[in-house]
């Protein structure tokens, strides 16, 4: 039987957040935290923030209108002033993003339960999914949807939990310093898992080591009887285990780790492994392909293993795995070709790993790549060497979108002239592909998230896999 969530009453936030007069406010619950007008309903919270494209203040009378019991607002806000005849309570305060944060923090505090925490350059949102599928064979789990990752997205997320909760997964993504820091003092998380440590947010960062340092905050803040998980595979972890208070545990290929996998054999679009912990030993069939998709999928197994789950339990969260929108989804294209949609985000060590996963594949292999962001100084150094890569894989046909997608198009042409184009849009790159696409291509598209290469896939869909 299910349990209302209470996340406290109107008084008890407006305390939390140091409103002065707290008198002033009523003992109604709030059961819902929001910050899309669209999603109000009766007992909810919402948070007007000010984002990029809108401003949530110019929705408060249609909130209270919906029956929000209240609405957080930054002091001071013009609007305010325009505000009359509304049935609800204002909360106001300095900044509205750091109250919502720190009424997480206190939510989160009323539940004790296991958090499990993942930060990585590349492959965090998949292994959150992992994990979060291989604990929902033992518990209820509640994750971050997609990839609200960051400092409104996790506390949304935290703030969403239920009293039927067994367990909180927590994707953590971060631009700078002191960001994963931040999201750890809102989550607490006891474990903690780093999927590697590569070159994403140069732009801001500057240099590797500062990536490192920010990636191991998340270490940094494990308490001493929790625990890190970390890549045996990736350069930096051998550096990152000196950052541990807690205990930590390996995963990789080699039996000295602490959960590892041997014989990988690719059948059609999944990975069979042997996996091995311990005395214990299981088959397991990933239905992905690449090793850093196996590597991912031990970690996953090393966090039910470590909150009491047997391997075999283990392994059939791994072979029942539902990945996140627009990560390694494999879609019917036109011409009976097979396409490869991992078009949610990019950086040079997640392109590689996609690369490697359209190598496998039989046949005539085509790659549309968009440009990677945030690379700052190195940026046309890895957009050509991704091309450069490509060609030595034998993509036989690269289409390059966007400006630094120019690069990657150079790189491969260097290798291999002409098998490479460069378009600047969508819809030109699609209309080419399309044009291009032989029967039985596979067909990767790749790009960062501002590209949108979504677009690109929708033109070439077969017409029954239109969603």
């Amino acid at each position: 039987m299910n349990r209302e969530r209470i996340i406290g009453t109107v008084r008890e936030i407006a305390q939390v957040l140091e409103q002065e007069n707290i008198e002033a406010y009523g003992d109604d619950n709030v059961n819902a935290v929001v910050t899309d007008s669209r999603a109000v309903r009766p007992q909810a919270l919402f948070f007007a923030i000010r984002g990029e494209r809108t401003d949530g203040h110019i929705y408060l009378q249609d909130v209270f209108k919906m029956g929000a019991a209240a609405a957080v607002v930054e002091k001071g806000h013009p609007y305010l002033e325009e505000l009359s005849g509304y049935d609800g309570q204002l909360i106001e305060v300095p900044d509205v993003i750091e109250a919502m944060q720190k009424l997480a923090a206190w939510y989160r505090d009323k539940f004790e339960i296991p958090v499990v925490a993942v930060t990585g350059s590349s492959g965090k949102t998949t292994t959150k999914d992992m994990v979060r599928d291989v604990l929902a064979q033992a518990f209820e789990v509640q994750a971050n949807p997609g990839s609200f990752n960051n400092e409104i997205g996790l506390p949304l997320t935290v703030l969403d939990l239920t009293p039927e909760h067994q367990v909180l997964v927590l994707e953590m993504g971060m631009r700078g310093l002191g960001q994963i820091r931040s999201l750890c003092e809102i989550a607490k998380p006891g474990i903690g898992i780093i999927t590697n440590i590569g070159v994403t947010h140069l732009e801001l960062l500057k240099t590797e080591d500062n990536i490192f340092q920010a990636k191991t905050e998340l270490l940094e803040a494990i308490p001493e009887d929790g625990l890190c998980i970390l890549n045996a595979q990736d350069r930096w972890t051998p550096r990152a285990k000196e950052k541990c208070k807690a205990k930590a545990l390996t995963y990789g290929f080699s039996k000295e780790d602490t959960i590892h996998a041997e014989n990988l054999v690719q059948q059609g679009t999944d990975t069979v492994f042997q996996v091995y912990y311990m005395d214990q030993s299981v088959s397991c069939r990933l239905p992905l392909l690449g090793e850093h998709n196996v590597l991912d999928a031990l970690s996953a197994m090393l966090v039910g293993l470590s909150l009491g789950m047997d391997l075999a339990t283990c392994v059939l969260g791994i072979e029942n795995l539902v990945l996140s929108d627009k990560r390694l989804k494999y879609q019917k294209g036109i011409k009976g070709s097979l396409i490869i949609n991992d078009c949610y985000n990019a950086n040079p060590d997640s392109m590689k790993a996609s690369l490697s996963i359209l190598e496998k594949h039989e046949g005539r292999t085509v790659a549309v790549l968009g440009d990677m962001l945030e690379l700052g100084e190195i940026e046309q150094e890895a957009h050509r060497k991704i091309g450069e890569l490509a060609a030595d894989q034998g993509v036989a046909l690269l289409i390059g979108v966007g400006p630094l997608a120019k690069d990657i198009v150079g790189g491969a042409n260097s290798r291999q002239a002409g098998m490479a184009v460069h378009f600047e849009d969508n819809p030109t790159a699609a209309s080419y592909l399309g044009e291009h696409i032989e029967e039985g291509d596979t067909i990767l598209v790749k790009g960062s998230r501002a590209m949108k290469l979504e677009e690109v896939i929708e033109r070439i869909l077969d017409e029954d896999d239109h969603e």
